[in-house]
């Protein structure tokens, strides 16, 4: 009798064990992707754009850029033929001080400028549609498109909120989010500076953030924590995540030597991780930052809806840090702006 319960609980430990080690979840390796080459697809010579900032790709796959330096938009096909081009430096209708985001409604074109503070919309053929104030208390001022209708602002912990949705055509507004540091705690440069010196992030920073939606959700990058949220457009949380970014100690590292031997009390290198973000379909893209006192190369990072690293995407050797991308998803084909040479780069991403 005894023989027989000892043959039966080995039976159910067993079965427990056995199904315990057939439910433990499989951990998915980063994958990682060295691209061999980045092609010119526009520099001064031939588009006359000398310092290329933002790029975006239309409906109609045609490829709009920013030209920071003339403050004008130019719209080209996928083989360089220049369609139109846009805007100039100034602060009448249509025209910019600092380019910080374009974006396509489909037909038209939708330009922010954050130092005027207002967006102003185009049609592609240059014509100049319709331009909207956008008062803002925030001091790194940003704005992303939901909708035709619809924007959003970052308030930075202002009035207890991180952002604010609020529509063209009325004068409803949703504030949600729970700051990282209060309004009343963000300090000075000066505080900013010693935090960094200490190896603390400044609460200067910790509400800083970059915003892009798919028309039905916000997603928000954290420059200075390297955390992603994810909201509905009715403010409710749906997950926030820390992305683990390649090198983020050592490009911190750097930001601390840096505020060491350079800031001042009028002054502190910004702790950012990334130069920008974007949303295709389900899937994220980051690009990181550099730093080349730390040899840290800028990365193409595939980040999943649960915020784990996918896929790594190497540069050539000779890259040189880009501010920003976009994604033609029926080519998979990659565009990469850089001010620093003047060009814009390109290369279809291997799958």
């Amino acid at each position: 009798m005894l023989t027989t319960r000892i043959f039966s609980l080995l039976i159910i430990l067993t079965a427990i064990f056995g199904c315990t080690n057939k439910e433990k979840p499989k951990t998915n390796k980063t994958k990682e992707v060295y691209i061999d080459s980045l092609y010119t697809f526009v520099d001064f010579e031939t588009h006359n754009i000398a310092d290329p900032t933002d790029v975006e790709i239309t409906a109609d796959n045609l490829i709009a850029i920013a030209d920071y330096s003339s403050q004008e938009i130019t719209l080209l096909t996928p083989g360089g033929k220049i369609i139109s081009t846009f805007g100039r430096q100034g602060r009448g209708p249509g025209d910019f001080l600092n380019i910080r985001h374009l974006y396509d409604l489909g037909n038209r074109l939708a330009v922010f400028d954050s130092h005027l503070n207002r967006v102003t919309y185009f049609d592609y053929e240059s014509e100049l549609l319709q331009t909207y104030e956008l008062p803002s208390h925030a001091m790194n001022k940003d704005f992303t498109l939901i909708n035709d209708s619809l924007y959003v602002i970052n308030m930075e912990g202002f009035e207890g909120h991180l952002f604010q949705v609020q529509s063209f055509n009325s004068d409803h507004i949703i504030k949600f989010g729970k700051p990282n540091s209060s309004w009343e705690d963000r300090g000075s440069i000066s505080d900013a500076s010693n935090q960094l010196n200490s190896g603390k992030v400044p609460e200067m920073f910790k509400n800083k953030a970059k915003m892009l939606s798919d028309g039905e959700y916000l997603y928000v990058f954290f420059e200075a924590l390297s955390e992603m949220q994810k909201y509905d457009l009715k403010g409710n949380l749906i997950w926030h995540q820390e992305i683990k970014l390649p090198h983020k100690e050592k490009i911190f590292e750097g930001k601390v030597e840096r505020s060491k031997k350079y800031s001042s009390s009028n002054s502190v290198p910004v702790l950012d991780y990334a130069t920008e973000f974007q949303i295709r379909g389900d899937e994220l893209f980051i690009l990181t930052r550099r730093d080349k006192t730390k040899d840290v190369k800028q990365l193409l990072v595939h980040v999943n809806q649960n915020g784990s690293i996918e896929t790594i995407y190497h540069f050539p050797k000779s890259h040189e840090m880009c501010f920003d991308f976009d994604i033609d998803a029926p080519t998979n084909m990659l565009y990469l702006t850089s001010c620093l040479s003047g060009n814009v780069k390109r290369t279809q991403l291997p799958l």
